[in-house]
């Protein structure tokens, strides 16, 4: 007795060490359904997230490649105007530029002729000059001939006519020369007033053209930062279309380790089942999660009792044999296998009334601590029993020791409507409720992504 008693202190002092170690294994097991079916829902909407995002972004694709299209396009015809103008604006100044040297060269050419004219002018002016010095002479020599000869005053007379007339046909020639130098002054201006309004429209169409090229080289730069800003958003779209694909394939990734922890998890419970099965053991096995319910029908605990009774014990000899060649009978996934736990439960009642398990009350949190102590206790028995070899030997119960977590808790998972809890008989909340079911035990086991042994 002593032994024993030594044995199960030691015992409990390794579950409660171990206990602390497994904690966290055991609770990311717990949560590793619920994680599945998460992942699972998080794939079908990041999925119909990817076909939405990836149809979005293939309609901006498409739209920006043709915006992209169109802004090359019309940067192409800008760029060909503007090349054009420009072509247009050399032909204009070089236009301007052979007007301004012809308008020179004619130019230079009437101010040679008027100054030509006005030599000739002064030639005639001092010609004219001598003739009417000569007629001057010869008038006084005509009056000093008085009394000459006749014949030498018709000689004199025909002289006098003659210079007469040559001085006649050089004021005739004077005066048309002095015409025509006005008209080539009037000429010359004419052609300067001409040249000055051929000069302001080339100056006009020359300012034009430049305004009108300044714009298109400014339309051009408006077109290749709008271009720019086009590619820069189809860059960003690919970008958050590389983004989405990455998040969908960590996803994927997760949702694929899930699925191979459920499907092992699926496997394992297989085998647990079948094993049952095959040595005719009474209990429910989950096929998802692999929790057992072991059926230990009119054989449960006594009343506010943690001892085992003989038929439990029985239970127990035959199923734990089996649940532990099930967990470590294959070696690839018993290097999986992280925790085993008991977990203990208790009725929802109290002192023979049902319990408001989310009360505060004094009274409430009473009842919900004594349950939640025999709930443990209950689930510890069962260890102590299956882990004293005087008691039971089976294979992989070293394996199993070390993952063993005990737990109790109380009636806390129990869906019961409060109001009943005040309203009815311990007999009718119990008919209702099911009490017994209740007070159960579920052992469970949890998986990790352990390193495969080589």
């Amino acid at each position: 007795q002593a032994e024993k008693s030594a044995l199960e202190s030691t015992m409990v002092s390794q579950a409660q060490v171990m206990q602390g170690q497994i904690e966290d294994l055991a609770g990311k097991q717990q949560q590793s359904q619920a994680q599945l079916a998460s992942l699972q829902k998080q794939l079908s909407r990041e999925s119909a997230q990817k076909a939405a995002l990836q149809s979005s972004l293939a309609a901006q694709s498409d739209n920006l490649q043709g915006t992209i299209r169109q802004l090359s396009a019309k940067q192409q015809q800008s760029q060909a105007e503007l090349d054009q103008l420009g072509q247009k604006l050399s032909r204009e100044a070089a236009e301007k530029s052979a007007l301004e040297a012809a308008l020179a060269a004619q130019a230079g050419k009437l101010e040679g002729r008027i100054e030509e004219l006005a030599g000739k002018h002064m030639q005639s002016q001092s010609e004219l000059a001598e003739l009417g010095q000569k007629l001057g002479q010869q008038q006084a020599e005509k009056a000093a001939m008085k009394n000459a000869s006749a014949a030498e005053r018709e000689a004199m007379e025909a002289r006098f006519q003659d210079l007469q007339g040559e001085f006649d046909k050089k004021q005739a020639e004077l005066t048309g020369l002095a015409d025509e130098i006005g008209a080539g002054q009037q000429n010359l201006a004419a052609l300067e007033q001409a040249h000055a309004a051929q000069l302001g429209q080339l100056e006009d169409k020359y300012k034009g053209l430049k305004d009108e090229y300044d714009s298109n080289r400014e339309k051009v730069a408006e077109l290749e930062s709008e271009l720019g800003g086009a590619r820069d958003q189809l860059s960003e779209a690919g970008k958050a279309l590389s983004d989405a694909e990455a998040r969908l394939a960590e996803t994927e990734q997760a949702l694929e380790k899930a699925l191979e922890m459920a499907k092992r998890r699926q496997d394992v419970a297989k085998r647990i089942k079948e094993g049952f099965e095959q040595h005719g053991i009474s209990a429910e096995v989950d096929s998802g999660s692999g929790d057992v319910i072991l059926d230990f029908g009119d054989d449960y605990f006594e009343t506010d009792s943690a001892k085992l009774k003989p038929g439990m014990r029985k239970t127990i000899r035959e199923a734990i044999p089996v649940y532990a060649r099930s967990l470590f009978g294959d070696d690839k996934m018993a290097s999986k296998i992280s925790a085993v736990e008991i977990i203990g439960f208790a009725s929802p009642t109290f002192g023979g009334q049902p319990v408001d398990p989310t009360g505060l009350s004094s009274e409430n949190r009473k009842a919900v601590n004594y349950n939640l102590d025999l709930s443990y206790e209950r689930a510890r028995s069962i260890f102590e029993y299956v882990f004293d070899t005087r008691n039971l030997k089976f294979d992989h119960q070293d394996s199993m020791l070390p993952l063993i977590k005990v737990t109790g808790r109380s009636f806390f998972t129990e869906q019961v409507n409060v109001e009943d809890t005040g309203n009815l008989t311990r007999e009718e909340f119990c008919q209702q409720y099911n009490c017994s079911k209740s007070q159960r035990v579920i052992i469970k086991f949890g998986l990790s992504e352990k390193r495969e042994p080589s």
